[in-house]
C-alpha cells in the first residue's frame, strides 16, 4: 500500500476508479489511458487497486514481483501462471519474458533442455478474450492480394481485412478497427512472422495492454486455429469471386468446415 500511495499515476487511477470516468478517453491522464479498456474491472481496497482478484502492482514493485515468481527459475511459462494468477499491470508479459531470457540461471541450463512441449491455450469464457491471428495471400479481384484474418476462439467466427501492404501499420490499423467492433482482446496469438514480431507490434499490444503470444519455433501448429480458418477464407473469397458476389467475412468455422 505504501508504494501505491507514493505512486502518482496510481493515485491518479484511484481518483478515477473511485470517483468515476469520463466518456472519453481522451480526458483521461496520458499515464493511465491503459487502464481505460478494463475501467470496469478495477476497484480499490485499503488503499489498494485491484484488477477483478488480481493485484495492480505499482511501478516500484514491479520488478521485485517478478523476482519472486521467478525464485524457483522453472522458466516462463511457470512464472506467468504464478504471476497471472495474483498480480497484474500493463505489459507484465513482456518484462516477465524479458527477465527470465536473461536470467544467469536459467541460461546457464537452457542448452541441455530438451525442445518445450507445445503449450494448450487457455479456454475463453467470453467473445473476443483470446484470438488468433495470420496473413495469407489469395487472388481476389484479378490480382493477389494480402489478408489478414481474426479467429475468435470463443465463438470460432473470424474476420478477414485486406491490407494496403505487409508493414506493421497496415497490420496495427486492422487490429485496431476489429478491437473497436469487438473488444480488446485479453490475448493474442500469431506465428513469429516479421509482420507481427517487431517494435511497433510490441508497443501496440503494450499500450493495449495485450499478451502476445507467438508460437514457438518447434511447434507452429500451436496457431493451427488461424491456419484452419486460412483455408476456409481462401476458399470463399473464390467461391465469391466464381459467382459475383459479395464475401461475408464473417463466418464461423464450424458452419464451413464440415
Amino acid at each position: 500500500m505504501s508504494e501505491t500511495m507514493k505512486d502518482n499515476s496510481m493515485q491518479k487511477l484511484i481518483t478515477f476508479v473511485q470517483q468515476g470516468w469520463p466518456r472519453s478517453v481522451d480526458r483521461v491522464p496520458h499515464e493511465i489511458r491503459v487502464f481505460y479498456g478494463y475501467r470496469d474491472e478495477l476497484s480499490v481496497q485499503g488503499g489498494i487497486i485491484f484488477r477483478q482478484d488480481r493485484i495492480l502492482v505499482p511501478y516500484a514493485l514491479r520488478r521485485k514481483m517478478i523476482e519472486k515468481c521467478h525464485v524457483s527459475h522453472n522458466g516462463c511459462e511457470a512464472t506467468f501462471k504464478l504471476a497471472r494468477a495474483n498480480l497484474c499491470w500493463p505489459g507484465m508479459s513482456n518484462q516477465i519474458k524479458n527477465i527470465v531470457k536473461n536470467c544467469p540461471v536459467c541460461t546457464k541450463f537452457a542448452s541441455s533442455q530438451p525442445n518445450p512441449p507445445m503449450m494448450s491455450h487457455q479456454i475463453p469464457i467470453y467473445p473476443f478474450q483470446l484470438i488468433s491471428m495470420d496473413v495469407f495471400f489469395c487472388e481476389f479481384r484479378g490480382r493477389k492480394q494480402k489478408f489478414l484474418i481474426t479467429v475468435d476462439h470463443y465463438s470460432d467466427s473470424f474476420e478477414v481485412d485486406v491490407l494496403r501492404d505487409l508493414t506493421p501499420e497496415s497490420v496495427i490499423v486492422a487490429c485496431s478497427r476489429n478491437f473497436a467492433r469487438h473488444g480488446k482482446p485479453q490475448t493474442m496469438l500469431t506465428d513469429n512472422g516479421t509482420n507481427f514480431v517487431n517494435q511497433k507490434m510490441k508497443k501496440f499490444a503494450l499500450e493495449w495492454d495485450i499478451e502476445h503470444i507467438t508460437s514457438t519455433h518447434h511447434h507452429q501448429q500451436g496457431n493451427g486455429k488461424s491456419e484452419a480458418a486460412v483455408r476456409i477464407a481462401k476458399r470463399l473469397l473464390k467461391n465469391s469471386e466464381d459467382r459475383n458476389r459479395l464475401l461475408v467475412c464473417t463466418i464461423t468455422l464450424e458452419k464451413y468446415s464440415k
